[in-house]
């Protein structure tokens, strides 16, 4: 184990490795796996209401990034009564196809205007909102062929070629990783192909883990745009939610705090969904339904209505 793989098990894992080690997480695995299927209809029917499903496929691509980043701000809405769903439906009744994304004070008004909370959020993160995806906007606009690797592939040229030069310097110093990692990528099947869609959204002023996360999730495993079998290099995006029920059923030793795309947080989550779900790791999006419905930004937790109830030893 290398040195850098192992810090990662010291500060985070030595709980679950014991379990694992002890057999004691096999009817967790097995718990979450059922589950799995009601949290994918769930998606299904979601993408569904709010009018993703179906329909041309780069005006899929496009909607589905901009409800990507929408569902960043999941908690923050909840708190306040709100959803992702419901805010998408009001930005959407001013963005109606792909050529509205072009035009960034369209953007500006049907955020700042339309929306109820998203709104509140300050200029300089709604500017990268919108930059975000009037550049990935233009992006699909120039992509020939979207099969899956194809798509990957023309994304990531024209990321590399045309979206880094219009990036402020301080933005730019904290992107330039993503943009090198980009740039090595040699795309030759659906599992770099995925990764390199990941990397290209990580590019982007708004681009985090949780957004790359989300519109893989729903492109692959919910919306079977490209009709592959491969998914295990797609999760479940990591939020404060996740973390939460990660650690009540003892999976950390203390709860994620950062979960940058190269943060060792991150890294144990990776590994811990890869251990329990090697073929489809994003089953592990079951804890983010449990953080919505029983777990997460409550006063007291709903346990005894909790799926997993039975099989968490609440370690929060």
């Amino acid at each position: 184990m290398r040195k850098e793989e192992k810090r990662v098990w010291d500060s985070y894992l030595t709980k679950f490795s014991a379990k694992m080690e002890g057999g004691l997480l096999n009817n967790l695995k097995e718990e979450m796996s059922i589950k799995s299927r009601i949290v994918e209809k769930h998606y299904m029917k979601l993408m569904e209401n709010i009018g993703i499903r179906g329909g041309d496929i780069k005006c899929t691509l496009i909607d589905t990034f901009a409800y990507s980043i929408f569902d960043k701000y999941n908690w923050k809405l909840r708190d306040k009564g709100e959803s992702p769903s419901k805010e998408y439906r009001r930005f959407k009744k001013t963005i109606n196809k792909i050529e509205d994304y072009f035009d960034e004070d369209l953007l500006y008004y049907a955020i700042k205007d339309e929306c109820n909370e998203l709104s509140n959020i300050n200029r300089a993160e709604i500017e990268r909102i919108i930059t975000s995806m009037s550049q990935f906007a233009n992006a699909i606009k120039n992509i020939k062929n979207i099969e899956l690797i194809n798509f990957a592939n023309e994304l990531k040229n024209y990321i590399i070629f045309n979206t880094s030069k219009d990036l402020p310097e301080k933005i730019y110093r904290v992107k330039s990783q993503y943009y090198g990692a980009l740039l090595m990528m040699n795309i030759k099947d659906n599992t770099t192909a995925i990764e390199a869609l990941k990397t290209s959204i990580l590019c982007l002023p708004i681009g985090e883990q949780q957004i790359a996360n989300m519109y893989t999730y729903l492109l692959i495993v919910i919306l079977n745009t490209w009709n592959i079998s491969g998914r295990s290099i797609v999760y479940a995006p990591l939020d404060h939610g996740v973390a939460e029920v990660l650690l009540s059923l003892g999976l950390t030793d203390k709860k994620i705090e950062n979960m940058e795309y190269e943060s060792n947080g991150y890294k144990a989550y990776k590994i811990i969904c890869d251990t329990l779900f090697p073929e489809e790791p994003s089953k592990m999006m079951v804890a983010r339904a449990v953080a919505e419905r029983w777990c997460y930004q409550r006063k007291i937790k709903i346990c005894d209505e909790c799926w997993l109830n039975k099989l968490c030893p609440k370690e929060y």
